[in-house]
């Protein structure tokens, strides 16, 4: 899991196992955290704006609620998808077995 900040968003989104928790407090946004092991979010608004966005932080399109950002992303291969052993079905030929790669093997 990954948890990282730096460029503010309106919300935390997961994507795989990452997550932006910089719901831009100093833009007026609010100050997040997740609780671990819990993958709790824990959002607070901020007091006041602290310094004006180049750009908004949160826009219009932004803020009518869509398709998550791993939703959106659904199509993207995982790690789950490719590690042990696989039996892929074949329509021309027999089944194909795709082996786990063992430990200390090439």
């Amino acid at each position: 899991m990954v948890v990282y900040g730096h460029t503010p968003v309106p919300r935390p989104d997961w994507l795989n196992r990452t997550i932006n928790i910089d719901t831009g407090c100093v833009f007026g946004g609010s100050l997040t955290a997740l609780r671990y092991p819990e993958k709790e979010l824990i959002s607070i608004p901020a007091r006041v704006t602290y310094a004006q966005p180049v750009k908004p932080l949160v826009t219009a399109v932004e803020s009518a609620p869509s398709l998550t950002s791993q939703q959106a992303h659904d199509d993207l291969l995982d790690i789950d998808d490719v590690i042990g052993k696989r039996i892929v079905t074949t329509r021309l030929h027999h089944n194909v077995t795709v082996r786990e790669k063992m430990p200390g093997g090439s």
